[in-house]
């Protein structure tokens, strides 16, 4: 059995939309997929629904980002109910937070004489970008001409030492843990 758990979409950071995610999944040979966009369950059901015509099984996932002092901690959760309200509301909480950290990273660039707007941003996300993140402001800067590469742009300019850098608030890894339990999935950090 062939499987890749572990899958962004463009419903957060990924490059593919979840049914293309699925098309590309069945080429590669894959039997088993499972959706774990960063704080949302929005690409879950379009994925599932692609997969329907092929003999493919995606499990419903979830990345929920947490912080412990410094430290980014990313808690996987399989097997979640993506119409599970904490979920739900986790995500547009998370969202939010998201895009308030994102528009404060913004007036730091511009600060440094860097202009970058919010929307040039989303255009990044894409249409179905619901959770918007640092990827996305670093192809902005290559696009803009700022950066040489996203690794280039993480390096100068939006790195976790960069003056732009603006830390995330998020939940803690128990909390993102019980999340995880809460809507009926199994936890992994």
């Amino acid at each position: 059995m062939r499987l890749d758990l572990h899958i962004h979409t463009t419903a957060s950071d990924g490059a593919w939309s979840p049914g293309e995610v699925v098309n590309e999944a069945v080429v590669a040979g894959l039997d088993v997929i499972a959706i774990t966009d960063h704080d949302t369950v929005a690409g879950v059901a379009t994925a599932q629904q692609r997969a329907s015509n092929f003999s493919i099984q995606v499990i419903s996932g979830i990345e929920v980002s947490s912080t412990y002092g410094t430290a980014d901690i990313h808690v996987l959760g399989y097997f979640v109910d993506p119409r599970s309200p904490v979920l739900i509301e986790h995500g547009r909480i998370a969202g939010s937070r998201r895009a308030e950290r994102m528009r404060e990273m913004i007036e730091r660039l511009d600060r440094m004489e860097i202009k970058i707007s919010y929307g040039a941003v989303m255009d990044e996300a894409g249409p179905e970008g619901v959770v918007i993140g640092r990827p996305h402001l670093a192809k902005a800067l290559v696009k803009a001409g700022y950066a040489k590469s996203v690794w280039d742009a993480f390096e100068r300019l939006i790195g976790n030492e960069s003056r732009a850098f603006v830390p995330t608030n998020l939940l803690e890894p128990t909390a993102a843990i019980n999340l995880v339990r809460e809507a009926g999935g199994i936890p992994l950090w």
